[in-house]
């Protein structure tokens, strides 16, 4: 499946899920996908449909894919090997994405419609789970933010945001 192909396929499912509606942005899910996958042409996008770097666990529902992924610990860069989700379809890793957000990330989800409070979110955790963090990188916030204000041009705005009925 080339880049090309995963990215139609996934702007495709954001469309079809008709999230604008329940005030979500698009553009913020996309801007996120896009940094994780390296503009969708990561393997963990191609051949496992998961956007955002998503860890597998022993009580999952779906199936696994093993990778070298970079963690920072103790603010030091390692490369380490993990599980990842792997979904069937694109759909499919965009609701799990979705339903990690409105259970995990109250701030994130309550901001779904403004992308740097949305980001800040992922990188605070919840008053129960102040560890649960989107990521291990400490500009991690910042780094969506920015590449959200690099993808927010107006046409691709219009398109990524379209409803389709």
């Amino acid at each position: 499946m080339a880049a090309l192909n995963v990215e139609t396929r996934f702007i495709e499912a954001l469309h079809e899920l008709k999230l604008r509606p329940q005030n979500w942005d698009n553009l913020i899910i996309y801007s996120q996908a896009y940094l994780e996958t390296g503009a969708f042409s990561s393997d963990l996008a191609i051949y496992a449909c998961n956007f955002w770097g998503i860890k597998w666990n022993s009580g999952s529902d779906f199936a696994y894919y093993e990778k070298q992924t970079k963690e920072f610990v103790d603010g030091k860069e390692v490369t380490i090997t993990a599980k990842f989700k792997k979904y069937e379809i694109p759909i499919d890793g965009i609701n799990n994405y979705i339903d990690i957000i409105r259970k995990h990330y109250n701030q994130s989800f309550n901001h779904r419609n403004e992308y740097k409070e949305y980001f800040k979110g992922l990188q605070t955790g919840t008053e129960l789970e102040p560890w649960r963090k989107w990521s291990t990188s400490p500009t991690y916030a910042d780094t969506c933010i920015k590449t959200y204000e690099r993808l927010n041009r107006p046409e691709f705005y219009l398109l990524i945001n379209e409803v389709k009925t």
